[in-house]
Formats: C-alpha cells, structure tokens, sequence
C-alpha cells in the first residue's frame, strides 16, 4: 500500500494546486501525471509480468466518513492479516491494487484508491472521482451520521464524474462493523432500503474477515462493471458498418488472416467503451481464437470472399 507522509502530500499539493477555477485545465493535467507517477513507482517486476496476462483494469473510487473501514477493507481484500493494527487516519489518498479473476477466465486488475473521510480533504479527494469504472461506498452501522451522509457522497460521485455514458457506474454499499452488535444504531432493513433506493450493492460486513459478504459484494461489483462493458461493446460492434462485397470481376486476392497490429486491435477495443475508468488489454495470445499465421498466406476466388 502506498502510504503518504503528511509533508509529502502537502508538496504535492502545493505542485498541483488542485481547484484553482482559473486553471482548471492545467489541473486536470497535473492530477493525471499525478496518479501516472504513482502507478508507474509502485509497479514491481511481477505486477508487469501479469499485466500481460490482463483482460481489464478497473479503476474503484472508496469513499466513506472517516473510521468507517476503508482502509481495512483494502487490506482485507489484499490478504494483509493484520487485526492488532492501530489505523491512523487516511492522509488524501492511498493506492493498492490487486488482481481478481471473474467468470472463471477474464482477468481484472483492481485499481483500489483509498480516500480520506476527514471534511478538510474533501476538495482533494473529489478529484479523484473522475475517470472511476465504480465506487465502494462504506459507513458504520454504529455511527447515525455516517450513514445518513451516503446520500452525499452518490450525489458528490455524480457530480465530479467525468464519464458520458448514459448507464450509472455500479456502487457497492458496505456497512461495516455488523459484529458490533450492542453499539449498532443503523438497522440491516435501513440499509437494504437506501440500496434498493439507489440501485446499489449492499453487504453487510466485518471488515477483518474477507470471506462471506465482503468478498461476495466484491465479486458481485466487478462482475457488473464488466457485463456493462460488455454488453457496451457488442452493442458498438453492431454499429460499425459492413463493406460491400468485392465485385466479381476483381482479380484473385490475397487474404492475410493475421491482424497486422496488435496496437490496432487495442485501439479498436478502447474506441468500443466509453467508460473512461475501465481499460481493456487485448490478449491475443491467450484469450482469443486466432489463425496461426503461415508461411504464405492462402490465395482465394474473389467469390468466396465473405465482407
């Protein structure tokens, strides 16, 4: 996990002077080589090695008051058994990523940004919602406001997400500290209600145990990021136009089977989906069907050519 010291994070932002109205453009452009340097520092040999075995990469937004869990949870979900830590308060933001297998065979690399809850980072933290596939939306079953105040962090999300899409990204809902029973102020039924509301993910959890509801909820949010995908470039696949058939009288015609470029390909896939927090990796290799190449490529009628 990527941890930021407080004097760190403070030249950082003294560089990226982040909410000048004057100059939003320029800070746009310093967020992103922000979080580009960030990536690119943490990458360990073995993280670049299964990169090229990726289908996907998403990038998951959390967001919650403070001392609801965020912070446990990414490292619940990175397998960090770590129950005797004493957490400090998150300090802007935090990064950890983890890859996650879906469907059995497509291979997600999860982004995970782990935001402060504190109010004075507040206008730090909702530059960061832009350019999310999704959100993790936490509050404490033992603290009323915590849970009242998921309203403002979806309508903070709609407000600073830079998508177009018509479709909403999905939100997981996690109420945390669900074994706190005695202390608990925030009934199941209050939650499943806000969720049904919303159209959100809901689980109740233990923020220590990743098997059984956290895990599930977590599933269940990057099997619907990627159906939405999905189902977004199939859809845009029917749109692109079919070329007319070759003329009868065109000359014998050699067919090459092969794509020519890779990086085409990839270009291609990234036009098919608007959301701009999800980044599809084309996989020749391995996930797809492709005609080995040959030494010559076969020659064919014209006739026979299908468009």
């Amino acid at each position: 996990m990527i941890s930021m010291k407080k004097q760190q994070y403070k030249s950082n932002l003294e560089t990226i002077s982040l909410y000048d109205d004057n100059n939003t453009e320029k800070n746009d452009s310093n967020i992103d080589k922000m979080e580009t340097k960030l990536l690119d520092e943490h990458k360990t040999k073995k993280e670049k090695q299964e990169e090229k075995e990726l289908d996907y990469v998403f990038k998951v937004i959390f967001v919650g008051d403070t001392n609801t869990g965020k912070t446990t949870i990414c490292n619940t979900l990175m397998n960090r058994k770590i129950k005797t830590m004493q957490y400090q308060p998150t300090i802007g933001i935090d990064f950890n990523s983890l890859v996650k297998t879906i469907y059995n065979d497509i291979n997600v690399k999860v982004q995970m940004w782990d935001t402060a809850g504190q109010e004075k980072y507040r206008s730090i933290i909702t530059s960061y919602f832009r350019n999310i596939s999704s959100a993790i939306i936490t509050y404490d079953v033992t603290n009323k406001t915590s849970f009242m105040r998921v309203i403002n962090w979806i309508n903070e999300l709609d407000r600073f997400n830079s998508c177009n899409h018509d479709y909403k990204h999905p939100i997981l809902l996690l109420a945390t500290k669900s074994d706190l029973h005695k202390e608990r102020k925030v009934s199941f039924d209050e939650g499943f209600n806000m969720a049904s509301k919303y159209s959100l993910i809901f689980r109740e959890i233990n923020s220590f145990e990743l098997k059984g509801p956290l895990e599930s909820g977590f599933k269940e949010l990057l099997e619907s990021i990627f159906l939405i995908v999905d189902n977004e470039k199939r859809e845009n696949i029917k749109k692109i136009p079919v070329a007319d058939p070759y003329p009868s009288y065109s000359e014998n015609l050699t067919i090459n089977l092969q794509p020519e470029s890779t990086l085409a390909m990839a270009n291609l896939e990234s036009e098919l989906i608007s959301c701009k927090g999800v980044k599809c990796i084309e996989n020749i290799n391995n996930k797809r069907d492709r005609v080995k190449p040959t030494e010559e490529s076969p020659k064919v009628c014209s006739k026979c050519v299908i468009c």
